[in-house]
């Protein structure tokens, strides 16, 4: 390691003879000594002295790169000391912290090229006056010299054996040269949020719970460089991320979750209208992020709307069948006011809850004036008279009933939140398929953070529109001008199952700026992705699917899902399945064993991902007559198809469906 003024700058521990130590660099050489113990290959990156005014040489900073990452450590003199009430406190910290977290931010831009995620970096703050210590304060981690050695190895294996030789090799390259101040281009300027504010307050970690809980997928550690740019960006209000399935869009929010959690006090919220997502959300991102789990909620969109609203004391009571009665008792009660004729009482449900009650219309002259994008059916002044009086005469119902539908438990929730924000506040909020969520949706979530920087987040497909109706977000009063990101690469598959998605289902065509790029070759991938059977009957059919089932569990292919158009058919493929003795679950109901068929709608998988998927044969489309159903059957069907990421079985029924 380099000690007096002739040698080399930077050094690789390890790889120099030992030198006597110099007064002056007694906490450097400590913790090269430490880091030569623990067999952890390191480089020392020396800084100027500009760098620490109050020193005439900086002792600079070790990079550590091990299995759990990479790791940026320097010395520092904290020590704990009683306060006036008995409690512990840091002391000597000096500004070492905001030093620390900006080196780190230099290496992670240095690191952004090589894909590596910026929460496999990792700041250590050392002191030999630490003893047995090891807290968090922010992103950084006081630790004492004695558990240098143990935290170093305590994130378990996340990065495989060639990573981490890359990463080395591309660390000295930026890093170990003869130029006084290597600075990798373009890093960031250190900003007030780069270090721990006041709110932040060191917190005890366990070491036991820092390891991801269970193995660490490729995504985890890696991103592709349209992703790594969405998820380091500093979005000074709003923002919107943008891409077709496969692109990386949940990728991107979760990895974009620990970004803030790490750098920022307070809560962060995930939401996703689908319920079983939630569930896998926060499996995934305990194994990505262990030690910000804490302050990470994920949550289905109606299902936060009703914990607003049961934190303010308002009930609600949301019952489907309760709710079909009162609309059936409404539209009797108005003989469907003439607007049978011109579509089906569904229809016009839907107009009611996704223009009317969606969007917060409260009078008449505000519906007249409406726009209605998205619906099929033109209507005139006296047809949308009749549609306002179906409106009241189903409100006058829900009120004797005393229920209330989805529309107005997010509208209620949306008042409450700007008539009292909640307490704590949060400090991010993450949408994901915002396409499902109405105007009052999104004007709940944006209540929430307001325009702050880095506060909203809405992640949603290419033409970010609901199955009922699409909504604007500039109607919501959010503001995404210059902060919006298509991804365009697909990550999940080589271009052959996207191809058959396209090839039944057109790719989305609302914005023909966004081409769908595949960004490579994946590997494991057997040549046979993509299987087409043609079945006279449902008896045939099912007996195709049932062998093509048997070859995949026979090959030790896992995480196999049965996407079926409707819940009849997903309850009949649950019974077909186990009666031949094979292990199934229900799609998003609980946790899945490891050798089951999760069978389920394609709405409930939305934003899930299999090794395999089998989408067996439902109506033809051509059966169905309304357009805008006939549209959001074909967007089902390319999102169920876009799931597998390995293998695909597609049934169809002669004659052929559309």
């Amino acid at each position: 390691m380099p000690l007096d003024d002739d040698a080399p700058p930077d050094a690789v521990h390890g790889e120099q003879p030992d030198r006597p130590p110099e007064r002056r660099w007694t906490a450097t050489v400590q913790l090269a000594v430490l880091l030569r113990a623990a067999a952890v290959p390191t480089l020392h990156r020396r800084l100027p002295c500009s760098a620490v005014p109050s020193r005439r040489r900086s002792p600079g900073s070790h990079m550590a790169v091990t299995s759990g990452g990479v790791w940026v450590i320097e010395p520092a003199a904290w020590h704990w000391r009683p306060d006036r009430s008995g409690a512990a406190v840091v002391e000597g910290l000096d500004g070492a912290v905001a030093r620390l977290v900006r080196h780190t931010g230099e290496v992670e831009e240095a690191l952004a090229p090589l894909g590596l995620a910026p929460g496999e970096i990792r700041p250590l703050l050392v002191s030999e006056e630490g003893g047995g210590t090891v807290v968090e304060l922010g992103r950084v981690w006081l630790v004492g010299a004695d558990r240098l050695g143990e935290v170093l190895h305590a994130r378990g294996a996340r990065l495989e054996a060639a990573v981490q030789a890359a990463v080395l090799e591309h660390l000295a390259e930026v890093f170990c040269t003869p130029v006084a101040e290597p600075r990798p281009p373009g890093a960031p300027p250190a900003t007030v949020a780069d270090a721990p504010s006041g709110a932040w307050a060191p917190r005890p970690l366990d070491l036991t719970g820092v390891a991801a809980g269970g193995p660490v997928e490729p995504w985890m550690t890696g991103l592709h460089a349209d992703q790594m740019r969405a998820v380091r960006r500093c979005y000074r209000g709003p923002a919107l991320i943008r891409g077709a399935p496969g692109t990386g869009k949940t990728v991107v929010a979760l990895h974009r979750a620990a970004y803030l959690a790490e750098r920022h006090p307070g809560r962060v919220l995930v939401t996703t209208p689908v319920r079983a997502l939630v569930g896998v959300l926060a499996s995934q991102y305990r194994r990505l992020s262990p030690t910000t789990t804490g302050r990470v909620e994920f949550a289905t969109f109606h299902g936060f709307a009703l914990r607003v609203l049961a934190d303010s004391g308002i009930a609600c009571n949301v019952d489907p069948f309760g709710l079909d009665a009162a609309f059936r008792r409404a539209w009797d009660r108005l003989g469907g006011s003439g607007l049978g004729a011109w579509a089906p009482p569904g229809y016009w449900r839907d107009e009611i809850g996704t223009v009317i009650k969606g969007r917060g219309i409260e009078r008449f002259d505000q519906y007249r004036r409406a726009a209605r994008p998205g619906r099929t059916v033109p209507l005139s002044g006296t047809r949308r008279r009749g549609v306002w009086e179906l409106h009241l005469a189903y409100t006058e119902e829900l009120t004797r009933r005393d229920l209330q539908d989805w529309y107005d438990v997010v509208r209620l929730a949306r008042d409450c939140v700007r008539e009292r924000p909640p307490a704590p506040p949060y400090r991010a909020v993450i949408a994901d398929e915002i396409g499902e969520l109405p105007l009052t949706g999104l004007q709940l979530l944006h209540a929430l953070v307001g325009d702050r920087s880095d506060g909203l987040m809405l992640v949603g497909d290419c033409a970010a529109t609901s199955e009922l109706g699409a909504v604007r977000l500039d109607e919501a009063g959010v503001d995404v001008g210059g902060r919006s990101t298509v991804m365009r690469n697909v990550y999940r598959d080589n271009g052959r199952l996207l191809e058959a998605a396209v090839a039944v289902v057109p790719a989305p065509d609302e914005e023909p700026e966004v081409p769908l790029v595949v960004a490579g070759d994946v590997p494991g991938h057997d040549g046979k992705p993509v299987r087409h059977d043609l079945a006279p009957d449902r008896e045939t059919h099912d007996r195709r699917l049932l062998l093509r089932l048997r070859e995949d569990l026979a090959e030790g292919v896992g995480d196999l899902a049965v996407l079926c158009h409707t819940d009849r058919a997903a309850e009949h493929y649950r019974r077909l399945l186990r009666s031949e003795g094979l292990p199934v679950a229900s799609l998003g109901r609980g946790p899945v064993p490891g050798d089951a068929l999760e069978v389920g709608t394609v709405s409930a998988a939305r934003g899930r991902v299999f090794a395999a998927v089998y989408l067996p044969a439902g109506e033809p489309l051509r059966a169905v007559h309304n357009p805008e159903q006939v549209r959001y059957e074909r967007q089902l069907r390319f999102a169920a198809m876009t799931a597998a990421r390995d293998r695909l079985w597609v049934g169809t029924l002669d004659p052929p469906l559309d």
